[in-house]
C-alpha cells in the first residue's frame, strides 16, 4: 500500500509546474513540433527562436519584436504584444516548468506544439 502511494507521489511531482521567476524565462526558446496540423495563424509553423530579454521586450523572426508580460506564479502566463500587419496584437499562452523538462512556453497543448528553453 506505502509503494501505491509512493508511486502516485512521484508522478504528481513530476507533473506539477513549479513557479517560473525572472530570471528563470528570460533567454532564448526554440519553436518545438512546429510541423503538426496548422491549427492556428498566431503561432509560428516553421523554424523559429524567441528571445525574452530581462527590460520586457522580445524578439523573433515570427513575431517581429514587440513587448511582453508576465503574470502569475504558478500558472505563469505571458502576453506578447506585437505590430501584425500594422495592427497591435496579443498573443496570450502560458509556461509549463516541470522537473524533467525545460520551461516551455506552450503555443498549442493538444499538439504538444511550442517554444523550448534552449539558453
Amino acid at each position: 500500500m506505502i509503494i501505491i502511494f509512493i508511486i502516485i507521489g512521484l508522478i504528481i511531482i513530476l507533473n506539477v509546474d513549479l513557479p517560473v521567476s525572472s530570471n528563470d524565462y528570460v533567454g532564448k526558446y526554440a519553436n518545438r513540433n512546429y510541423n503538426t496540423e496548422i491549427c492556428c495563424v498566431e503561432a509560428p509553423h516553421k523554424p523559429d527562436t524567441l528571445t525574452l530579454y530581462k527590460d520586457g521586450s522580445f524578439k523573433s523572426k515570427f513575431y517581429g519584436n514587440g513587448k511582453f508580460a508576465i503574470e502569475g506564479v504558478f500558472n505563469t502566463r505571458i502576453i506578447l504584444k506585437y505590430s501584425d500587419f500594422g495592427k497591435d496584437a496579443i498573443y496570450n499562452t502560458y509556461f509549463t516548468n516541470k522537473i524533467n523538462e525545460e520551461l516551455r512556453i506552450i503555443l498549442n497543448a493538444d499538439n504538444n506544439h511550442y517554444y523550448e528553453k534552449i539558453k
